[in-house]
């Protein structure tokens, strides 16, 4: 049943429908399963097929964070840090976040290396956000691709190295993440990491404009 929300929701074979995708995690949560119930908690919180509630969500997230779920326990970090539905704290995001990091989850790994990075709710640490964003990058983490980079460009953490910063930006703008993209056409607009090329940076500056990346805009506008 989770499997059948997931491809209402998706469109995966068939028309997108948040409503069915509703019914079938609705079911799914109710036997049991973790993976529906924060789906189903995802749905509340974002107000996709279903009127928005904050509220509905912890509660969603939360049944399955108890029993261990990562994905949970980082939406319920999340839901911390910006103050949704909980008044906002950093230190108890942090708390959440470090249980599903504990487990290997990606985002969480990669949203606790910004809170040592940024001090918030953890020492300032560039050195540890850098390993953080590394351990999340090895599982090809979009963001942490990204984050990783840019520690390596500015050399925080980590010896400075604009060649290994572009392979990391490289490697998550050939997935389609748009501030790498961006990073891609800054790199080869000014000839850092890689030889100069105004060709290339207006190749990678547009795929990021084309996903709405305001900044690529204004960049292509100037080339």
């Amino acid at each position: 049943m989770t499997f059948l929300g997931l491809a209402n929701f998706e469109g995966l074979g068939i028309k997108k429908s948040p409503s069915e995708a509703f019914g079938w995690y609705s079911r799914a949560a109710e036997q049991g399963s973790l993976d529906a119930q924060c789906s189903l908690g995802s749905m509340y919180l974002h107000g996709i097929g279903v009127e928005q509630s904050d509220s509905e969500a912890l509660r969603l997230y939360s049944s399955a964070a108890e029993k261990g779920y990562a994905r949970a326990q980082y939406n319920i970090g999340w839901m911390y840090y910006y103050g949704r539905g909980v008044k906002r704290s950093y230190d108890d995001a942090v708390r959440w976040y470090r249980m599903a990091a504990d487990q290997g989850f990606p985002p969480a790994l990669s949203n606790l290396g910004v809170a040592y990075q940024k001090g918030e709710g953890a020492p300032k640490s560039d050195e540890e956000a850098a390993k953080l964003y590394r351990m999340a990058a090895d599982q090809g983490y979009h963001i942490a691709l990204c984050n990783l980079g840019t520690m390596y460009f500015y050399g925080r953490g980590v010896q400075k190295s604009e060649e290994e910063a572009v392979k990391l930006w490289r490697l998550a703008a050939e997935e389609g993440h748009s501030d790498s993209q961006y990073n891609m056409g800054w790199a080869y607009q000014k000839g850092l990491g890689v030889e100069k090329s105004k060709h290339m940076a207006r190749e990678w500056y547009t795929k990021a404009a084309d996903q709405g990346h305001e900044k690529a805009r204004r960049m292509l506008r100037l080339l």
